[in-house]
């Protein structure tokens, strides 16, 4: 390349030698073809520079991101500094546009482990701000058809998977692995026995092998080790169990199904999604024979926002005997259908040309309802009692009345409710009372409290002041209340709650330890247009956790939330838009008391509950 002196030519081009590019710094006649070749030799002083030395940097990170990726999304056009990425732990420079892999990250003065510590207490930090640590999801955090083996090998075995990243733990401390031991409403939380846990140390090089055992299922102590990879069994525990792993060495009440928490293969945090979500727990649901009952896909759902996204499906082996309702919004149970147990299905997607579209495993979701058929006959020749204390939904009158209808036209069982309240049939239903009011106040929202005697829930009290002789079954239908009175960042596991709970039932098994225990469900609010979808989820909640406490004490549980229809069971009134639109709109009138139609449906619930009891008094359970 020949420069003349002061040459007005263009500069062009980038594949200049240094020699050409110092000639054009001196020769050429505008600023504009100077300050490139200024540019170009600098870059190239640089890169000479640094491609001597990029091996043997030893500077402490300017930042550290889990993967290439992710730096290359924070910092598209390059920052100054070396960068670290943690799921290959070398570190990278901006050279020539573009992140430039400079090798581990190690030097003999340490620095390395300082480094690998930092990133490892990054790490924690982030897993400290939960219990729950990781949560199985195949095909997503796990590979399948391995194992490791005690020689830190992967071994191929079928139905094994392996995480293939390293979790980040503490020293010497305790972790357990648990999951549901089944996929219905009875299923407690176990500890998972035989999970292969290889242990690491700070730089990740392999130390040793341990399992959990069958002694203290699940919980294994980290020893030495900074990171964890393990395998389990698919056999054992389905996704549906939700297989996790969790701080310390105590089993969790519940094991939530959601995707925060979990890593993948690059460490990222995988954040919750709107569109995850899963049907509720399986639960015996009491039917009298010569009525239908009804479910309703909403009140199957939990967690979603959008339910209109969500198809729920009933697997039917039963010659289409139980079909969708009228308004599509749920399944019809027939008269004399016989004990069931359904199993529905529910996806996330769209249907274009009827072909479902979405993730396997990740966004299907089962649950199986049992419908128990009670017999007209049960509880023949039994004189039963029955006490409802319960909240505004009892005040209304409107099931407790249903249920004493159907009581009196029983020709098999006597029935009589007891009470200081109601008009056709008795209860103790106040309006906003909750267990914690019905412990604690003698009077709330104008209602006198009947049971608290020297500032104590007192039974024994309350049926000899009202002369009643004695009492076979009582049903607690609250709820409601005790949410709305809740403080989730105080007590979100309503643990305070449970207490009333319990001291109310404790003083009724001191007046007769054979009375028959029934609590109830809160039901679904209205749904309109996916509404109260805040108060829905706080419900269904509470609603695990009330049927896990019957399921522990041995109580009867009411899932009053399957059987009122929370769109068409609610009353509504037509309403002009706003000031200056006169369109008319339905619009919920009432987003917590259903319309007759759903007290009916819970009088009809409460009836069969009481009839199933009536034939367990009967057969001396």
């Amino acid at each position: 390349m020949v420069i003349e002196y002061r040459d007005g030519t263009p500069f062009t081009g980038d594949n200049h030698t240094p020699t050409e590019l110092a000639n054009a710094i001196r020769t050429k006649k505008y600023g504009k073809d100077v300050r490139e070749p200024i540019a170009q030799l600098a870059d190239k002083l640089s890169n000479a520079v640094l491609g001597q030395n990029i091996g043997s940097v030893v500077a402490t990170p300017t930042k550290a991101f889990t993967n290439l990726s992710e730096l290359q999304k924070a910092y598209p056009n390059g920052a100054d500094g070396v960068m670290v990425t943690v799921d290959n732990g070398h570190k990278y420079f901006w050279q020539n546009n573009d992140w430039v892999d400079g090798g581990n990250y190690q030097t003999p003065q340490g620095n390395a482990d300082a480094t690998v510590s930092a990133l490892h207490n990054q790490m924690l930090d982030v897993l400290d701000q939960q219990n729950k640590i990781w949560q199985r999801k195949l095909y997503v955090n796990v590979n399948t058809g391995a194992w490791l083996n005690d020689k830190n090998m992967m071994v191929t075995q079928s139905n094994w998977c392996w995480t293939p990243y390293y979790i980040p733990v503490k020293k010497n401390s305790d972790y357990i692995f648990v999951a549901y031991d089944s996929g219905n409403a009875n299923s407690k939380v176990v500890g998972i026995s035989s999970v292969y846990i290889n242990l690491y140390s700070s730089d990740k090089s392999f130390i040793k092998q341990i399992y959990t055992n069958n002694s203290n299922p699940g919980i294994f102590n980290t020893e030495s080790a900074e990171y964890i990879r393990f395998s389990m069994s698919m056999n054992t525990f389905s996704d549906e169990q939700y297989p996790s792993l969790f701080k310390g060495n105590t089993l969790p009440k519940e094991i939530e199904n959601d995707i925060y928490g979990l890593f993948d293969t690059a460490y990222k945090q995988l954040g919750n999604s709107l569109a995850d979500f899963k049907l509720t727990p399986s639960v015996s649901l009491p039917k009298i024979e010569n009525l239908p009952v009804q479910i309703y896909d909403d009140a199957l759902i939990e967690y979603a926002v959008n339910t209109d996204i969500i198809k729920v499906f009933l697997y039917d082996n039963f010659g289409n005997l139980i079909v969708r309702n009228n308004s599509g919004s749920g399944w019809k149970i027939p008269v004399n259908s016989g004990n069931r147990a359904l199993d529905f299905n529910a996806i996330l997607g769209s249907a274009p040309e009827s072909y479902w579209r979405y993730a396997p495993k990740l966004y299907r979701k089962q649950s199986r309802i049992f419908i128990n058929e009670i017999p007209t006959n049960a509880g023949k020749g039994q004189n039963i009692k029955v006490l409802i204390i319960g909240d505004s939904l009892t005040n209304y009158n409107i099931y407790p009345n249903r249920t004493g209808e159907l009581a009196n036209s029983d020709e098999n069982t006597t029935i009589e409710f007891i009470g200081t309240r109601g008009d056709n049939t008795k209860h103790e239903g106040r309006g906003g009372w909750s267990a914690k009011i019905y412990t604690t106040k003698t009077q709330y929202n104008s209602y006198d409290n009947p049971f608290l005697n020297n500032g104590k829930f007192d039974f024994s009290n309350y049926m000899n002041t009202n002369n009643f002789s004695n009492v076979d079954i009582v049903i607690i239908n609250l709820g409601t209340n005790d949410i709305a009175l809740n403080r989730p960042d105080i007590d979100n596991n309503f643990s305070g709650d449970f207490k009333a709970y319990d001291e109310i039932i404790s003083s009724i098994k001191a007046y007769d330890a054979n009375i028959k225990i029934a609590l109830g469900s809160t039901i679904t609010p209205a749904r309109l247009n996916n509404a109260n979808i805040d108060v829905k989820t706080r419900r269904q909640r509470w609603n695990r956790l009330m049927a896990r406490y019957c399921l522990d004490n041995n109580y009867t549980y009411i899932p009053y939330w399957l059987v009122v229809d929370p769109i068409n069971d609610f009353k509504y009134e037509d309403v002009q838009i706003d000031d200056y639109n006169t369109t008319t709109i339905k619009k919920v009138a009432d987003n917590t008391h259903p319309a007759d139609s759903g007290y009916k449906k819970m009088g009809d619930l409460t009836y069969a509950t009481i009839k199933k009891l009536a034939e367990d008094i009967k057969q001396g359970k």
